[in-house]
């Protein structure tokens, strides 16, 4: 689920530690948080701009150590953790909660 960075900004704070890893692409001025396949089924597409991800979509991961977005393009918003996914539900009511 890609969302704009200013949305997405807003949702990290609301979700804190329930998020799972965030990529941020600064150029694209997104970010986006994997969720499982099929998850955000019948979300409404106009939510804040949000892009459901799914076949024939480009995601770009970076390595794992790009944590710094002084030196990465796309980079580690929230770096991956024990957390692999986050929950769609959760990751929606913050969307929700980011108006």
């Amino acid at each position: 689920m890609r969302a704009p960075s200013l949305v997405g900004t807003r949702v990290v704070g609301v979700l804190r530690d329930r998020s799972g890893p965030v990529v941020e692409d600064r150029f694209a001025r997104t970010m986006t948080w994997l969720v499982p396949a099929g998850a955000t089924a019948g979300w409404d597409a106009g939510l804040l701009g949000v892009q459901v991800l799914g076949r024939g979509l480009a995601l770009l991961v970076p390595p794992a150590d790009a944590l710094d977005p002084r030196w990465s393009v796309v980079w580690w918003a929230i770096p991956p953790n024990a957390v692999c996914l986050t929950d769609s539900g959760v990751l929606l009511d913050a969307l929700r909660g980011a108006r």
